[in-house]
């Protein structure tokens, strides 16, 4: 039944865009390492991470920034696809 449940959830996922990595990880990335880009190598930009290493967050402005885009639900991984926070279950 678990596996069922999982496929299920993976295929809206694949349906809607939204990506496999976990919101929660990208924001304690981003809040704690976000100035050497460790938010960025997580969730697949490995470009714009080393670029936030060399710039040290981009001078503070471009972590700020991706700490905001994470709070939003508008951050993008490398297939393009938003890292968003998970949904609340009311049961």
């Amino acid at each position: 039944m678990q596996g069922q449940n999982r496929d299920w959830v993976e295929s809206l996922r694949k349906e809607r865009g939204l990506s496999s990595r976990n919101w929660n990880t990208a924001l304690s990335l981003s809040i704690l390492l976000g100035i050497v880009g460790a938010d960025r190598f997580y969730v697949g930009r490995t470009g714009l991470g080393v670029l936030k290493l060399i710039t040290l967050g981009g001078y503070f402005i471009w972590w700020a920034l991706d700490v905001i885009l994470l709070l939003q639900g508008r951050m993008k991984d490398d297939l393009g696809k938003l890292v968003q926070k998970p949904q609340k279950r009311y049961t």
